[in-house]
């Protein structure tokens, strides 16, 4: 069974049209078979595999010093392409941005949010365009529960946050009371019930107002995604200088203008974290300790993808605009655009326990 996001096949890539290409300042993966075939061709009188490196274990692209593909010429093409056609490209280059997930007897195929063009595509969608199934409680336990917390998103009666909170405590509900247990359809019932959707709706919209305590809380996680790439001189276009200005935060006030205008794009950014959902929360082989800590990775990048903006809105000191938003949903994407096993890692060092308590979900996201 094939599941597609319904817009998936009019991604076209925009190339020389691209404002922020693909082919810089990133690992770009050489698959084995690719690799092989680039020892018996060559650019610039150099054998093409001579331009690979093994980093971390993966054979990767070696970047110019600008951070860019050696092979992406003037134009913003690639010159591979031009010499020997497509079938020369690496898996990674050849797909990009998409994605497929092989669950055996499921097929998932989606968009990643690491392209502008993707963010262009979505600008054009309906939330309802990146729903997988109706939520109705009657598929796979993993995937009806997926498909219960992208309703919850898509419900435009909630806020953003509102609608997120209430699916990290319906996950983490779930983990406290069964751990690794396999999840059966029975334990989900409770959460597809209206009148309990209506209570925790309820309850969840009268936490605490806590903005300038979220927003440090915000200026620290910044900080600390950003510190790799800040050394190795990678998005300094991005982040460096906005990265400069951070500092704790003394009153509110330039921050609620911020929200205000922020507003007109929480539709993008709806639709941002629905197919973040369906593309990241459930992978094969996954189970719901997984789907927890991929729910907290999903809530962090948006967090980070919100504070990068404001520090861009801030430095900048103009009316928060459409482009501004799309770089900072990709650039973000693309540094938080970690392995399972890094994700992990990741976590594990940072926080006191692999698994958050809801109230710290609710403090970094906020009202």
């Amino acid at each position: 069974m094939k599941k597609k996001q319904s817009f998936y096949d009019g991604f076209c890539c925009i190339a020389d049209k691209c404002p922020l290409t693909c082919c810089m300042q990133w690992k770009i993966a050489v698959d084995g078979e690719t690799k092989n075939d680039w020892e018996v061709k060559r650019f610039e009188g150099k054998p093409l595999s001579s331009y690979v490196k093994s980093e971390d274990g993966v054979d990767v692209i070696c970047l110019n010093g600008q951070g860019v593909c050696p092979f992406l010429d003037e134009k913003q093409l690639c010159s591979l392409v031009g010499l020997y056609g497509e079938t020369v490209l690496s898996e990674t280059c050849h797909t990009f941005p998409r994605q497929v997930h092989d669950f055996g007897n499921r097929q998932e195929y989606s968009l990643v949010s690491c392209c502008p063009a993707v963010i262009d595509l979505w600008d054009k969608q309906d939330v309802n365009d990146f729903m997988d199934n109706e939520c109705n409680g009657e598929e796979e336990p993993l995937f009806a529960l997926r498909a219960l917390l992208m309703n919850f998103i898509a419900n435009k009666q909630y806020s953003v946050t509102t609608a997120f909170l209430m699916g990290y405590f319906v996950l983490s509900d779930l983990y406290e009371q069964y751990g690794d247990e396999t999840i059966l359809e029975q334990y989900l019932a409770q959460y597809f019930d209206k009148q309990f959707q209506r209570e925790l709706y309820t309850a969840v919209e009268e936490r605490e107002d806590t903005v300038l305590a979220t927003l440090n809380e915000r200026c620290e996680l910044w900080l600390d995604i950003v510190e790799n790439y800040r050394r190795e001189g990678l998005y300094t276009e991005y982040i460096e200088q906005i990265s400069k200005t951070v500092q704790p935060e003394k009153s509110d006030v330039q921050y609620r203008k911020f929200e205000e205008e922020l507003e007109a794009f929480m539709p993008l950014l709806r639709k941002f974290l629905l197919s973040e959902l369906f593309t990241n929360l459930l992978i094969p082989d996954g189970d719901l300790l997984s789907m927890v800590v991929k729910m907290q990775w999903i809530s962090m990048e948006y967090a980070a993808v919100c504070h990068g903006i404001y520090l861009k809105w801030r430095s900048q000191g103009v009316l928060l605009h459409y482009n501004m938003v799309r770089e900072y949903m990709v650039i973000v994407s693309r540094m938080m655009g970690y392995d399972e096993e890094d994700i992990y890692e990741y976590m594990e060092n940072s926080f006191e326990s692999l698994v958050w308590e809801w109230g710290y979900m609710a403090f970094l996201l906020g009202k």
